[in-house]
Parts: C-alpha cells; sequence; structure tokens
C-alpha cells in the first residue's frame, strides 16, 4: 500500500516531470513560472486526490466507505474541473502552480 501511494503521488518527478503514461503519451509536468519541469513538492500537491483515492481503496471497510464519500468526489471534481476550464487544469494543478504540455526536447523553447 505504502509503494503504491508514494509511486502515485511522486510519479511526475520521477523523470524530468514524465510520469511512466505521460513518457509514454509524450507529456510533462512542469511549473506554471518558471517552466522548469515538476519538483517533489509540486507531484506530491497536484496529486494528492489520487493518493487519497488509492490510499481509501486499499483499507477495508472503513476505507471503502472514504473511497465513495471523499475520493470518488475528489476525481469527479478533478475531472469535473478538466473538463469545464479553458486551460484544462485540474485542482492539483492549480494548487501546485503547475500545468501538463506536451513533451519537449531541452533545446526547445517553452512558449
Amino acid at each position: 500500500i505504502f509503494i503504491a501511494i508514494c509511486f502515485v503521488l511522486f510519479c511526475d518527478a520521477l523523470s524530468d516531470g514524465q510520469s511512466i503514461d505521460k513518457k509514454i503519451i509524450g507529456l510533462r509536468v512542469i511549473h506554471r513560472i518558471t517552466t522548469h519541469p515538476c519538483t517533489l513538492l509540486e507531484s506530491i500537491t497536484r496529486n494528492i486526490p489520487f493518493g487519497c483515492f488509492v490510499l481509501f481503496s486499499c483499507l477495508f471497510f472503513w476505507g471503502w466507505i472514504l473511497l465513495i464519500f471523499i475520493g470518488l468526489p475528489l476525481i469527479v471534481i478533478e475531472a469535473y474541473l478538466i473538463y469545464i476550464l479553458d486551460s484544462g487544469n485540474r485542482t492539483g494543478d492549480v494548487i501546485a502552480n503547475t500545468i501538463v504540455i506536451e513533451g519537449l526536447d531541452e533545446e526547445q523553447e517553452i512558449e
């Protein structure tokens, strides 16, 4: 359980702002102002809702109750914000001040 939660929280800071799935589809997470790759603290901040979801889903009975009443609403809010906001940012991105962009080589300039 601990390893799964840590992976979910830290995944965006592991490889230059790219988790495994982001690397496969060519996306990366950067800080909105500095345009540097996502740091460990930013990754934790932006992924807390997903970390809660994983934690609650792994705990028997009380965890499942928390999953239904807290975890699922958090994920629904995240999905709703991605859909409704023009920027496509989710709650974690707003709080961590990060954005998800198409992966760029280090030589390329971020607009």
